[in-house]
C-alpha cells in the first residue's frame, strides 16, 4: 500500500466520523472524486464500500458529455440492472444537459417502481409525462438560464 493510499484512508475514516454528526444515516453517502491515483486504488474504494459509501466515477473531460448526464446514466443503470455500469455515449442528438431537471424528476417517480422489462419501463415514462404540469416543464427550462 503506497503512502498516499494510507493517508487517503485516513482522510475517508476521519470525513465518514464528522459526516456521523451532521447528517442522519436516512441518506445515502455518495463521493464524487476526480481520477486521482489515490482516489482509484483498491484500498481506497474497500475503505469507502466498508464505510457504506457510494463511490461515483469522475467523468471523463468531454465536451461532448455533460457530468450530470454521466452520473444520471450510471445511476440510471443501477437501478435498472444492478450494479453495472452503463458508458456515457460520447455524442449522442438524443441526450441534452437541458435534459437534467426531467431526469431528476424521473430518477425519483421510478423509486420502488416495477422496471424489469423495456415495455414496463416505457409505460413508466409516459406516465411520468403526462402527470407532469405545463409549469414542470416551464421550469426547467428557466433553470438553465440559472445554470
Amino acid at each position: 500500500m503506497a503512502m498516499d493510499s494510507k493517508v487517503m484512508v485516513n482522510e475517508i475514516e476521519e470525513m465518514d466520523l464528522r459526516l456521523e454528526f451532521i447528517q442522519s444515516q436516512r441518506f445515502k453517502k455518495v463521493l464524487l472524486f476526480d481520477n486521482a491515483a489515490p482516489h482509484r486504488e483498491q484500498v481506497t474504494t474497500d475503505k469507502l464500500g466498508q464505510l457504506g459509501y457510494v463511490h461515483m466515477p469522475h467523468p471523463p473531460y468531454s465536451l461532448d458529455i455533460s457530468p450530470c448526464d454521466y452520473h444520471y446514466y450510471l445511476s440510471l443503470q443501477d437501478f435498472l440492472v444492478g450494479n453495472v455500469h452503463m458508458p456515457h455515449p460520447p455524442y449522442s442528438l438524443d441526450i441534452s444537459p437541458c435534459d437534467y431537471h426531467y431526469y431528476l424528476s424521473l430518477q425519483d417517480f421510478l423509486v420502488g417502481r416495477d422496471t424489469r422489462t423495456q415495455a414496463v419501463l416505457h409505460n413508466h415514462i409516459e406516465q411520468l409525462i403526462n402527470t407532469r404540469p405545463k409549469q414542470f416543464w416551464k421550469d426547467g427550462i428557466r433553470k438553465l438560464a440559472d445554470r
